[in-house]
């Protein structure tokens, strides 16, 4: 704008880059300091890790502190999920097992038929097996909890056109 001459007198390109020119170079000084206060904590980072930026560039140093950053991570997570699983274990054996309320007697299904044959005996020195029945009843073995009714099986629809012979059926085109 020094050495700005008017092209024609109706010409205002110097008052129109004036404020332009004052705004632009204020803008200007904030980006050099600011790229001058980086590339003084990048010298002095570089120094903190000895390393050779000509042999190391930047982009490779952050691509390397990511890595190290998620694979720490990772590492933390990992030991605090083995910390959980050994507390969970701990927790497991210091637990009680349960005492059943009556000690020939099973939960389970299969192990209750077990138990019932062991009880049931038909011998002939002993009573009948009416009266070990009732017996065995009497003491509440057979509370009947596992006695379900079956589910019903869910109805299939069927599509007509497969129930009737709708494939062979005259179509008259022409209509």
């Amino acid at each position: 704008l020094k050495n700005f001459a008017k092209q024609a007198p109706n010409d205002r390109f110097a008052e129109k880059m004036s404020p332009f020119l004052a705004k632009a170079k204020s803008e200007c000084e904030i980006i050099e300091k600011m790229h001058n206060t980086m590339n003084a904590r990048w010298d002095s980072l570089r120094k903190y890790y000895s390393f050779d930026p000509k042999k190391y560039n930047l982009e490779a140093f952050f691509r390397d502190l990511k890595l190290f950053k998620e694979q720490y991570e990772k590492v933390i997570h990992d030991l605090e999920k083995a910390q959980e699983a050994k507390e969970r274990e701990e927790q497991r054996k210091r637990r009680v097992p349960l005492k059943p309320l009556q000690p020939g007697i099973t939960a389970s299904p299969l192990s209750h038929n077990v138990a019932i044959e062991g009880i049931l005996k038909t011998g002939k020195q002993d009573s009948g097996v009416v009266d070990e029945i009732e017996k065995i009843l009497e003491a509440g073995c057979l509370d009947g909890g596992e006695r379900r009714t079956p589910r019903r099986t869910p109805r299939t629809r069927v599509d007509p056109m497969l129930n009737h012979n709708y494939y062979f059926m005259d179509i008259d085109v022409n209509t």
